[in-house]
């Protein structure tokens, strides 16, 4: 299936599939504790998804430096807003910028804090002037107009609820275009001419994206105003599979949120329903690894599907959600992508997600550590959906 037009969107055409087990060893026996998923298993299951997905992240830059270009009150007076511009250099390029819209509320912090990537800019963010216009290179028609993306962020809401939000642009890390690693984030360790000379997916958008939220943490370490104990990542779409990722290789994230992400990100693959391999293989080539290609072939013999990715995030709380009208990233799958992990968070005392009845539009599951809602609604990220990512951050934080 190679379009939208031709995807499955009919249930009774799943076919019939075996999910293999997270806790399968290579001798075919089984984990039996937390310990050994720790310390043995769980390496073994982020190298399948290195192989199969995303391949390796770039390596941390050998030196940052931080610049604050700008700082004022907003809302009211619910916070202060400031741009920062990080800057890295590395054994292969220096002088690569990645600018941050950073909002921490007024009040006694430290707060816990929502960091994610932005699509259109950080002056989406927020209609005001004073925030910069990006000087770096956008594709045609993704610049955005000044708070164009307000609605999916909703920053005076997250100050109202006493969070810090720390975003920035994912275009900055790399252009989400085919030959985008050439230009990427990628050139601090790797030499320019492996990357003019790479193959499509040998170094992933998405672990480019994924290092960016890395160095946001890293970011957000430094300020005293954020408990960085209390950190949720959040991406939508592409930038949910982005988050999944960012979570499965950085454990100081506490809080991992998947929203509407997806075949290659909570969706399972083995379904065949709505977005697949084959379709992001062909369109988006940059986001996944050679392997991907490989296995669209055969998708029901693959050795691992999305479980292996959302289990990575055990035992920190990890949350999915889908909307209804949102059947290419298949919301029935989404849900079944975190059951799938179940038997993981069994292995530190969590109880199970229940595979049926499968939630339908409005509603919600929330066991403490791992939390599902379906959104009534189209492919999009709104305050509702942030209502329940907080509430169910604020609950696992409180029980921590």
């Amino acid at each position: 299936m190679s379009d939208i037009s031709s995807a499955n969107y009919d249930e009774t055409l799943v076919p019939s599939y075996t999910l293999p087990s997270p806790l399968e060893k290579e001798d075919g026996s089984f984990v039996s504790s937390f310990q050994e998923w720790e310390s043995s298993q769980r390496g073994k299951v982020l190298e399948i998804v290195k192989k199969h997905l995303f391949g390796e992240l770039p390596a941390a830059p050998e030196k940052v430096s931080c610049q604050v270009l700008a700082e004022k009150e907003v809302f009211g007076g619910l916070g202060k807003r400031r741009v920062v511009r990080l800057t890295f250099d590395g054994r292969f390029a220096s002088g690569i910028n990645f600018d941050l819209l950073v909002y921490v509320p007024n009040g006694t912090a430290p707060f816990p804090c929502a960091i994610g990537l932005n699509f259109k800019g950080n002056h989406s963010v927020e209609a005001d002037s004073d925030i910069p216009l990006p000087d770096y290179f956008f594709p045609a028609d993704e610049l955005s107009e000044r708070g164009a993306s307000h609605g999916r962020w909703v920053p005076e809401y997250l100050l109202e609820r006493g969070f810090a939000l720390v975003t920035g642009c994912y275009h900055q890390l790399m252009h989400d275009e085919a030959d985008g690693a050439k230009k990427s984030v990628f050139r601090l360790s790797v030499p320019q001419e492996t990357l003019d000379t790479a193959q499509h997916g040998e170094y992933t958008a998405i672990s480019a994206w994924a290092w960016g939220l890395h160095r946001i943490m890293d970011y957000v370490e430094t300020l005293p105003e954020i408990d960085s104990k209390k950190v949720m990542v959040s991406g939508h779409s592409r930038l949910g599979k982005t988050a999944l990722w960012a979570g499965a290789t950085d454990t100081r994230l506490s809080v991992v949120i998947s929203n509407n992400s997806g075949c290659g990100g909570a969706a399972l693959s083995k379904r065949e329903f709505g977005e697949t391999l084959d379709f992001m293989n062909r369109t988006f080539p940059h986001w996944l690894t050679p392997q991907a290609k490989i296995d669209e072939k055969a998708v029901q013999a693959m050795p691992y599907d999305q479980h292996f990715l959302l289990s990575l995030i055990a035992p920190r709380a990890l949350a999915v959600a889908s909307a209804t009208e949102d059947l290419w990233a298949d919301p029935k799958g989404e849900f079944l992508g975190l059951v799938g992990t179940n038997s993981v968070y069994a292995l530190c005392g969590r109880p199970e997600i229940a595979a049926s009845p499968v939630p339908q539009g409005g509603d919600s599951i929330d066991n403490g550590i791992r939390h599902y809602h379906c959104r009534v609604g189209k492919h999009d990220i709104t305050r509702y959906d942030w209502e329940k990512y907080l509430d169910f951050a604020l609950r696992f934080w409180e029980r921590a």
